[in-house]
C-alpha cells in the first residue's frame, strides 16, 4: 500500500479553486475512492503507485509526497510549482520553492501584455485536467483573447485552435505561442541583432500621426503607452 499526501499550491486557494483542485484530481485519478481533504491538501492510500506524469500536470498543487512500508518517502514537484518558481530556482529546487501570497500569473510568455479581461493560466490548466484531456488532444478556444489557453495547451502537450476577431488579440496570442517554439539559435540571433542595433533613440522621433493611414492609432493608444507604440 502507498500513502500519499498531495499538497495544494503554496498560496492560499480561494474556495472555488479548492473545489476545482479536488475536481481535477478526482477526474485524473477516479480509482482513488477514499481521501481526506484539509486546507493543506488531500491524503489517501492506494494499492499501487499513481501515474507520476499525471501528478506533475496538476494545476492547483505544489508537491506530492508518497511512500510504502518498503521504501523511504519520495516527493514529486508539479510542473506548475516549478514553472511559477523558475526565476527563484537554486541547485536544490525543492528548497527554492517557498510559500507565496498569491498565484504567479506572469510566467513565461504570459507576461507579454496585461490584456484586459484575461483569466489566469492556472484556471486553464485546471480545466484541462478536469475535462480529462490527454497529450495530443485538441482544444478549441473560440474567444482566445491574448492566448492564455493556447499557451497552457502547448505546455500541456495538447494541440490548440484559437479564434478572436480582435487583431491585437490575434497578434498577442500568435507572439506568445510562437515565442515558446523558437530554437535557441534563433534567440541568439535576435539578441545579437538588438545588441548591435545603431538606432539609439531614433524611435523617439517617430510621429504617430504619420501612421494613421495604416493603423488605427486612436485604438492602439488605448492599449499601449506612446513610447511603446513608437518602439
Amino acid at each position: 500500500m502507498y500513502r500519499y499526501q498531495a499538497n495544494f499550491s503554496r498560496y492560499k486557494l480561494r474556495d472555488y479553486e479548492k473545489q476545482l483542485a479536488i475536481g481535477e484530481f478526482e477526474n485524473q485519478f477516479p480509482s482513488v475512492k477514499e481521501k481526506s481533504v484539509t486546507d493543506q491538501g488531500i491524503s489517501f492510500t492506494t494499492s499501487r503507485r499513481l501515474n507520476a506524469s499525471k501528478l506533475e500536470k496538476l494545476a492547483f498543487y505544489s508537491e506530492i509526497r508518497f511512500q510504502n512500508v518498503k521504501s523511504e518517502q519520495s516527493s514529486i514537484l508539479t510542473d506548475q510549482a516549478i514553472i511559477e518558481s523558475f526565476q527563484k530556482s537554486s541547485p536544490d529546487l525543492f528548497e527554492s520553492i517557498h510559500p507565496a501570497k498569491s498565484r504567479e500569473i506572469r510566467y513565461l510568455t504570459h507576461s507579454f501584455h496585461e490584456y484586459k479581461g484575461r483569466f489566469y493560466p492556472q484556471l486553464a490548466k485546471a480545466f484541462m485536467n478536469y475535462a480529462g484531456l490527454k497529450r495530443g488532444d485538441t482544444i478549441l478556444d473560440p474567444f482566445c483573447g491574448s492566448g492564455t489557453t493556447l499557451v497552457e495547451s502547448l505546455l500541456f502537450c495538447a494541440n490548440a485552435i484559437g479564434i478572436d476577431i480582435n487583431p491585437i488579440a490575434y497578434l498577442l496570442a500568435k507572439a506568445k505561442v510562437q515565442s515558446l517554439l523558437l530554437k535557441e539559435k534563433e534567440l541568439v540571433v535576435v539578441r545579437e541583432t538588438f545588441a548591435d542595433s545603431k538606432c539609439g533613440s531614433d524611435w523617439e522621433k517617430i510621429r504617430l500621426e504619420s501612421c494613421n493611414s495604416a493603423l488605427d492609432m486612436e485604438y492602439l493608444k488605448n492599449w499601449f503607452p506612446e513610447k511603446n507604440l513608437k518602439k
